[in-house]
C-alpha cells in the first residue's frame, strides 16, 4: 500500500452529491488522487479503471448497497481498504460491514480529522492485515 498522500488513490462512493462534494474538496486539499461514483455499479467501473488504494463507501445506496459491495471488493480486490461511511446508528450493521471486510466504519456527519487519520492508517497497513479499528 502507498503511504504517500500524493500518490494514494481514493474512490468516494456515495449517492448524496453533497456528501461526495465535501469529501472531494478535502481530498484535494490533502493532495490525494481521487475519483467519485454515485452508486455501487459505477463504483465497480471506477475500481477497475482507477485502481484505488482506499474506497470511502456509503452503506445505504440504491441498487448495489455498500454492505453488498464491500463483500465483492474483499473477494475481487482484497488489497483495497474499504472505509464505510454511514448515518446509521445501528451498531450491528456497522459490525456486519467490518466482518464482511471493511477496514473501518466512520459515522456521518463525518469528522474529517478522524477520517483522515483512518485513511492514513489504512494506507499504512499491509495488504493482508485486518482492521482492529472499533465502529
Amino acid at each position: 500500500m502507498k503511504t504517500n498522500n500524493e500518490s494514494a488513490k481514493i474512490l468516494v462512493v456515495d449517492d448524496d452529491p453533497d456528501a461526495r462534494g465535501l469529501l472531494l474538496v478535502y481530498l484535494k486539499k490533502k493532495n490525494y488522487l481521487f475519483e467519485e461514483a454515485e452508486d455501487g455499479e459505477k463504483a465497480l467501473e471506477k475500481i477497475h479503471s482507477f485502481g484505488p488504494d482506499v474506497i470511502l463507501l456509503d452503506i445505504l445506496m440504491p441498487k448495489l448497497t455498500g454492505d453488498e459491495l464491500v463483500k465483492m471488493i474483499r473477494l475481487w480486490k482484497p488489497n483495497i481498504k474499504v472505509i464505510m461511511t454511514t448515518a446509521l446508528s445501528d451498531q450491528e450493521i456497522k459490525a456486519e460491514c467490518l466482518r464482511n471486510g471493511a477496514f473501518a466504519c466512520v459515522d456521518k456527519p463525518i469528522n474529517l480529522k478522524k477520517l483522515f487519520s483512518v485513511i492514513n492508517k489504512a494506507l499504512d497497513k499491509t495488504a493482508d492485515s485486518k482492521s482492529e479499528i472499533p465502529v
